[in-house]
C-alpha cells in the first residue's frame, strides 16, 4: 500500500485555503484547487475524494487553529482591557489573512447539511466566563454603557468582522484603494477600544 506524502497533502490544503478563504471563490472546483497547488486533479482526488471532503478538512483546520488561539486569549489571566486588546489582535490577524472565511461560515451555517448544526454544543464555557468578566468590568465602569454582557461580545465581534466581510462594497462606496483600506483595518483596534471601553 502506497504511503501518503504529507507534504503534497499539506500543499493541496494550503492551496484550497487560498482559493476558498483568501480569494473567496465559493464555487471553486477541484481543478481550480489542483491548478493552484500545481498538481493534477487525479492526485488531488487521491488525497481528497471530493471537493466537499477537501473543503470540510481545510475549514475544520482553519476554525480549529483560530479557536485554539482565541481560547488561549480568553483564558489568560490579564486585566480586562489588555484581554480585549489581545482578542482584537488575534481575531483581526486571522480575518485579514482569511477575509472570506467568515462568509463561508455563514454559508455553512445556513446550508441544510451544515456540520456546525449537527455538532452544535450548548453555550461555550469560554464565552460564558468571558461574559462574567464583562459584567465585572461593567460594574467597575470600564465598559461603555450596555444592557447586558452578551451585547458587548456581539458588538466586539461585529466591529472586528464586519469591515472585513463588507470590504469590497466599502472600497467601492467610499472610493478607497486597497492600500487605503488596509490602513483603515490596521487602525481598527484603537477605534474598537474607544467605542467599547471607557
Amino acid at each position: 500500500m502506497a504511503t501518503r506524502d504529507t507534504g503534497t497533502e499539506e500543499n493541496i490544503k494550503s492551496a484550497a485555503k487560498k482559493v476558498f478563504f483568501v480569494e473567496g471563490k465559493l464555487n471553486a472546483t477541484t481543478q481550480d484547487i489542483a491548478n493552484e497547488a500545481g498538481v493534477n486533479r487525479t492526485l488531488l482526488n487521491y488525497y481528497f475524494r471530493t471537493r466537499e471532503a477537501l473543503f470540510d478538512q481545510v475549514y475544520k483546520e482553519a476554525l480549529s487553529a483560530l479557536a485554539q488561539k482565541m481560547n488561549e486569549v480568553f483564558k489568560a489571566e490579564l486585566p480586562f482591557r489588555q484581554k480585549v486588546e489581545n482578542i482584537i489582535d488575534v481575531f483581526l490577524e486571522d480575518i485579514i489573512t482569511y477575509p472570506f472565511k467568515e462568509i463561508f461560515l455563514i454559508s455553512e451555517i445556513n446550508s441544510e447539511h451544515a456540520e456546525i448544526k449537527k455538532s452544535h454544543e450548548p453555550e461555550n464555557p469560554v464565552f460564558r466566563n468571558f461574559a462574567i468578566e464583562v459584567e465585572e468590568a461593567m460594574k467597575r465602569g470600564e465598559v461603555n454603557r450596555i444592557k447586558a454582557p452578551y451585547h458587548f461580545i456581539i458588538n466586539l465581534f461585529s466591529l472586528m468582522a464586519y469591515p472585513v466581510i463588507i470590504r469590497p462594497l466599502n472600497e467601492k462606496l467610499l472610493n478607497f484603494t486597497k492600500e487605503e483600506y488596509d490602513e483603515i483595518l490596521k487602525n481598527r483596534k484603537s477605534e474598537i477600544i474607544e467605542l467599547l471601553l471607557n
